[in-house]
């Protein structure tokens, strides 16, 4: 039976989420290869280069992914109302519609977890250190100079592993489909400066621009996008943090420690609904959330 517009008026459905007790573990082939440099003409100095490929199968979501990819996979892609995505649907027999109150009317949208999707990824790792000694500023003096650089070449989800053609391509992308923000590149580095009494160090964050899933998928798969002026945080630039601390070497064993996160008090990016926010607008652990902030402490060693 097709459905219109007449039989679904409340463009807001029900959904039914939760566990699931037949739950298999996801299984996952990893492949990594690292090497690292430590050369004679430049005492002191390290790099390690680390790739990897990971195949995870059977991964663990809410079923089809989001309650639109359980749609599309009903109507549009499998078509078979045997399927376990057109089982989740259910509708009111007499009326064809979905309620949106799912405590006082069975006729929603259920999502429990499955395994019912795969993840590949791979990427490069580089890690970089170099110290050397600064005499001329104090007798034991030290500077260290530290970088890990992350290059992320491949994040593919595949909603339904029996259908391996439907993929997402969610490297350099976000939102409701790919989840948090995956940029291509992240970077941290620091400087750090030592002596016997003083700890100062310099860090820097780097986080690549991003790109909505809505407009970007699309993009990818060689349909047409929607308009950027239609999507909400279409786009949100590389971010760059600092941070500042130092540690004070006391006498009879204390270390005083302090500084500043986030220096110059760059705000989160504001993603707007439709992302994976958990209710706060951003993306905790990808941006900063609180601003600037302080910290200082006291330490005695026994």
């Amino acid at each position: 039976k097709v459905f219109t517009s007449v039989v679904q008026p409340n463009p807001q459905v029900g959904t039914l989420t939760g566990g699931n007790p037949n739950l298999g573990p996801e299984k996952a082939r990893t492949l990594t290869l690292g090497t690292s440099f430590t050369p004679s003409f430049l005492p002191n100095f390290s790099i390690s280069l680390d790739a990897y490929r990971i195949k995870l199968d059977g991964a663990i979501s809410n079923l089809g992914g989001t309650i639109q990819n359980t749609f599309d996979l009903c109507y549009t892609i499998l078509k078979d109302t045997s399927s376990q995505a057109c089982q989740a649907i259910r509708r009111d027999p007499s009326s064809g519609e979905i309620t949106s109150n799912i405590n006082t009317d069975p006729y929603y949208v259920q999502q429990f977890y499955a395994n019912t999707g795969g993840i590949k990824t791979s990427g490069l790792d580089i890690s970089t250190s170099y110290r050397f000694d600064v005499p001329w500023f104090s007798q034991s003096g030290r500077l260290t100079l530290i970088s890990d650089i992350g290059y992320v070449d491949e994040y593919t989800l595949t909603p339904v592993q029996e259908l391996p053609s439907v993929r997402n391509e969610c490297v350099g992308s976000y939102g409701a489909t790919c989840g948090l923000p995956i940029p291509r590149w992240k970077a941290p580095s620091r400087i750090v400066y030592s002596d016997a009494i003083f700890t100062f160090s310099l860090s820097h964050r780097y986080t690549g621009s991003v790109t909505r899933d809505n407009y970007l998928l699309p993009l990818r798969k060689g349909l047409t996008p929607p308009a950027k002026t239609d999507v909400t945080a279409q786009r949100v630039k590389a971010y760059n943090y600092f941070d500042l601390s130092m540690i004070v070497n006391l006498p009879e064993e204390f270390k005083i420690s302090a500084g500043v996160t986030n220096v110059f008090d760059k705000q989160p990016p504001l993603l707007g609904s439709g992302a994976l926010t958990w209710g706060l607008n951003t993306a905790p652990g990808v941006y900063d959330i609180y601003g600037r902030s302080f910290f200082i402490g006291l330490n005695k060693k026994f």
